[in-house]
């Protein structure tokens, strides 16, 4: 199996209408939509390099193993629906599709001051950010809202430095999320 080096949000769904649909509003500039059915979780998460950007899902059941590859990763995970089983720490459940869709439209527009460059990486005001950004990428997916502790935190900060953009990482309590430097 191919690893997909590019931004990469998997859709965990028995059926490939949330992966359709989620794929109809996020441009192929931004990243590449893949879908895995709940059992083949792992093995399409080993296909994304270093992990997925984000995770959509739609399945009746949370995969087992989902918390444990999420856990100290930034990656977002959104839920669309009530589904068996626990989700991971930080989770946005989303109850209807006009929630959701309209979170994912959300995620083409920049974040204090920093923007999604195609495929990977980052644009700031002063140029492009192209290598160790995954872990900056979660956090923006995610703003406003907070994820997890992570184990790349140091890293995300230091990105954030290296960015010089008006924002920061902050962490309180355990999450961690971009804040704006004031």
């Amino acid at each position: 199996m191919r690893r997909e080096v590019v931004r990469t949000l998997l859709v965990v769904a028995e059926r490939p209408y949330l992966w359709a649909a989620v794929r109809e509003l996020v441009s192929p500039e931004l990243a590449l939509v893949r879908q895995a059915r709940p059992s083949d979780l792992a093995p399409a998460w080993q296909q994304t390099d270093p992990w997925p950007w984000l995770v959509v899902g739609g399945a009746a059941q949370v995969p087992a193993r989902l918390t444990e590859l999420v856990k100290e990763l930034p990656v977002p995970v959104w839920w669309l629906g009530e589904p068996q089983g626990e989700l991971p720490p930080g989770t946005l459940q989303f109850s209807d599709w006009p929630q959701l869709e309209a979170r994912l439209r959300a995620l083409s527009g920049p974040v204090l001051g920093l923007q999604f460059a195609p495929l990977r990486g980052l644009k700031t005001p002063g140029g492009y950010l192209t290598r160790g950004t995954a872990d900056l990428e979660g956090l923006m997916a995610a703003y406003p809202h907070a994820l997890p502790r992570f184990r790349t935190l140091r890293r995300a900060r230091q990105t954030v430095q290296r960015a010089g953009v008006g924002c920061a990482v902050s962490v309180a309590q355990g999450d961690v999320r971009l804040a704006p430097v004031e």
